[in-house]
């Protein structure tokens, strides 16, 4: 199937209504060469950037996709964090509050019930929405008291810090505890934070995200010394990829308004090393049932391009 085409598939039975109304869908696509992937990534991009949706793309040369916890991540320095924050108060926060921003905070200004208000708005915007996990509504809360100022001083002091540990980047969880916030993000607990996250950039305002996957390392096995630059991947990683995108299948409808598609070389069909027949449990979520001799369903899991 030929790019243009597919994407203009996506568009009309994913993008239009059914990812913006809160559906989910994960496609594995197969692409002949890496001028293919670029030609898909950027056309893609292209058109959910013109819809207003957010596009993530993380590439297995730069994250260790197969850890739930790099890929977490890897989304998390993806995102600008107070950009989103301020749109996100805006739309559900400080609505009609008619409150100024400057140098990227918001005044709520010295009267103490605008200040109460506020608080009393985060607390039932944020802090009581059970949607999100524990550890996100603190550390949303925070983003949130951290965009905010009354005379001049942030409302939280640890806007910053709980940046660096949504990003993976604190070395110590030590200046978190007066945050209530105790561990680092780890493999146990990554997945949630990532669904909260897709939550909370559909509900700063973009109509869908699309997050993709480009898998090409997992597929590259190579000698140590014909590597290039970025990280290469071992058998036993590209099993524990194939088990991660497996349990994103199940776990879809817990990714809301989001499309997860993931690129690979076609050789993940016949490769007997690393392909999908050492992973059945994976290939079974992807293959086919029925198949037309020279012809593809469009509205397969799986799709070469």
């Amino acid at each position: 199937m030929k790019v243009d085409e597919y994407i203009e598939l996506l568009r009309s039975n994913y993008f239009d209504r059914y990812l913006r109304e809160g559906g989910s869908a994960f496609r594995l696509i197969l692409t002949d060469s890496q001028r293919t992937t670029q030609g898909f990534e950027s056309t893609l991009r292209a058109k959910c950037e013109k819809d207003g949706a957010a596009v993530i793309l993380l590439r297995s040369s730069q994250v260790k996709l197969h850890l739930i916890d790099q890929l977490y991540f890897g989304l998390a320095r993806s995102i600008d964090w107070q950009s989103e924050i301020l749109k996100f108060l805006d739309s559900h926060v400080l609505v009609g509050g008619g409150y100024k921003t400057r140098s990227g905070k918001i005044d709520v200004g010295p009267e103490p019930d605008k200040k109460d208000e506020v608080i009393a708005a985060i607390r039932k915007t944020v802090s009581s929405d059970h949607s999100y996990c524990a550890e996100f509504r603190i550390a949303l809360t925070h983003l949130c008291l951290s965009c905010l100022t009354v005379r001049g001083q942030s409302m939280s002091m640890h806007g910053e810090v709980v940046q660096q540990w949504l990003r993976g980047e604190l070395s110590s969880i030590t200046p978190l505890k007066s945050a209530l916030i105790f561990r680092k993000i780890q493999r146990s607990t990554a997945r949630h934070m990532l669904y909260s996250t897709v939550q909370f950039l559909r509900r700063s305002g973009y109509p869908y995200v699309m997050l993709l996957l480009d898998l090409d390392r997992y597929l590259d096995a190579v000698s140590v010394r014909s590597r290039t630059i970025g990280l290469y991947y071992t058998f036993n990683a590209t099993m524990e990829l194939y088990e991660l995108l497996r349990q994103a299948i199940d776990d879809l409808e817990k990714l809301d308004g989001t499309m997860v598609i993931a690129m690979a070389p076609h050789t993940i069909v016949i490769d007997e090393r690393r392909g999908l027949e050492r992973y059945q449990a994976l290939k079974m979520r992807l293959w086919n049932d029925f198949r037309v001799k020279n012809s593809q369903n469009p509205l397969s899991p799986m799709i070469r391009l």
